[in-house]
């Protein structure tokens, strides 16, 4: 009988207990909302500007890799060697055709181009000894007093003479060429942009002392693969963009190297690139071939609203102003690409 009890008590615990949860979560509340009473949002406010969502078509582009570079670039090397005294430039300074850019210890080269007119001066004296010597052989020869032996050998001694002034002459020219080369000048209008040697260095034909650049003349270099190379020209106009100056120029196609990469199956393409300030060479950069179409929503740049890393656009949503999340692509010229969230022909809103 007491063990019924404790099965009765326990049960009747138990319902009170469900019972209290029930009231506490409003079971029992007769002013709860019933389903479908409340009333629908009404939505945000109306904007101050509105446009339609266009449904349009945009090119589809195929953008190769690339980097800025000049299309005049010179290293400057001496032509013979010697020890560098001077160096004018730094990097970044402007350059002319003609300027001085460095010198080298010229006194070998002084003492080379000394013992050169030395030699020519020893050449002119002898030349001027056969010369008398021939003279006087030809004026016995007209009197029949040389023998033809003599005169062949006043002869041959006059050509040797005068072969040896010849040869020291150029010997002359030579040496002084040579001192001339022990100060450089600059071969181009530019800019320095390395200067790899310092005064002290020892100069070697073939080793550089300056690079310069045209700033101004630009290009830039892509790899674009095989199954697309067809489709450039040389002499054909495309974009190129430089991104971190959001910035697209029209190039034209000066050169396709003729072989491909056979790592990368890519052929490299050099565009020329008007100036722009901002522009420099080793800058980062696209070229861009179009390849087709495709299906693409436009609105203005103004109606996508950014949170964070989300996007959304004030929609119109029968009679009421709705915001919806989009998912955007490329910007240009005020129009904003919509790649979801919207297809098309939708009117929005936005207000300043």
């Amino acid at each position: 009988m007491n063990k019924k009890l404790k099965n009765v008590l326990r049960l009747l615990g138990g319902l009170v207990f469900l019972g209290v949860v029930l009231l506490l979560g409003g079971m029992f509340d007769s002013a709860g909302i019933l389903p479908g009473v409340q009333a629908a949002p009404q939505g945000e406010a109306r904007p101050a500007n509105t446009a339609e969502a266009v449904l349009t078509k945009r090119p589809v582009w195929y953008e190769a890799v690339g980097t800025l570079s000049s299309r005049s670039r010179v290293d400057v090397t001496p032509r013979v060697a010697g020890q560098i005294t001077e160096l004018t430039l730094e990097v970044g300074q402007t350059v002319e055709r003609g300027d001085v850019l460095a010198a080298l210890d010229a006194r070998e080269h002084e003492a080379r181009a000394e013992q050169a007119r030395s030699a020519l001066v020893a050449a002119q004296a002898t030349a001027k000894q056969a010369k008398a010597a021939f003279d006087r052989v030809k004026r016995l020869a007209d009197r029949n007093a040389a023998t033809d032996e003599e005169m062949e050998s006043a002869l041959a001694e006059k050509a040797a003479a005068e072969a040896s002034v010849v040869a020291a002459t150029e010997g002359v020219k030579e040496a002084e060429v040579a001192l001339d080369y022990t100060h450089i000048e600059s071969p181009v209008k530019g800019v320095i942009a390395a200067r790899p040697a310092d005064p002290g260095d020892m100069a070697w034909p073939g080793k550089p002392l300056y690079t310069i650049h045209d700033p101004e003349a630009l290009r830039i270099e892509a790899h674009v693969r095989e199954g697309l190379i067809g489709r450039v020209v040389v002499g054909a106009r495309h974009p190129v963009r430089i991104d971190s100056l959001a910035m697209t120029l029209e190039g034209t196609v000066e050169e396709i190297v003729p072989l491909a990469d056979p790592r990368s199956r890519s052929f490299l393409v050099r565009v020329a690139v008007p100036f722009q300030q901002g522009l420099h060479p080793g800058m980062f950069g696209r070229l861009r071939l179009n390849l087709d179409e495709r299906d693409a929503v436009l609105v203005p740049e103004a109606a996508v609203r950014v949170v964070g890393q989300l996007h959304t656009v004030l929609a119109r949503h029968e009679d009421r102003w709705v915001r919806r999340y989009v998912t955007i692509g490329e910007v240009l010229d005020g129009k904003c690409e919509v790649l979801s969230g919207l297809s098309g022909g939708e009117t929005i809103g936005w207000s300043e």
